[in-house]
């Protein structure tokens, strides 16, 4: 089950009219200010990083999970081998390998 099947019936317009929301809540709590023990702001980012990811803003879902994820190995309650870590790797190697077919279809076309 994937969490953000949720967002699959949202238009385009809609996605990004959320991401904008998203970003004025959070703006009170950068990324780069995140400790492990803010899980509130760590599951926001979490919700995030989906939208993103639907609405193919792959850079941006990146930098986020790669942020996470640091966050969920520091946790001494999660560490890196934990589910949650592990859950969030994924997403972050479907995003990485999306990258790279994105890049590849782009020279494709250039040259």
């Amino acid at each position: 089950d994937d969490p953000y099947d949720s967002l699959i019936g949202l238009d385009h317009k809609t996605r990004a009219e959320i991401i904008l929301v998203a970003e004025e809540t959070m703006k009170d709590r950068p990324l780069e200010l995140l400790e492990w023990h803010h899980e509130k702001f760590i599951n926001d980012y979490f919700a995030e990083t989906g939208l993103f990811l639907k609405h193919n803003l792959l850079v941006w879902a990146e930098v986020i999970l790669r942020h996470l994820i640091k966050l969920r190995s520091e946790s001494p309650a999660i560490g890196p081998y934990n589910h949650e870590t592990l859950y969030l790797q994924r997403y972050l190697m479907q995003t990485l390998q999306k990258q790279e077919n994105t890049q590849k279809r782009m020279k494709f076309f250039i040259c």
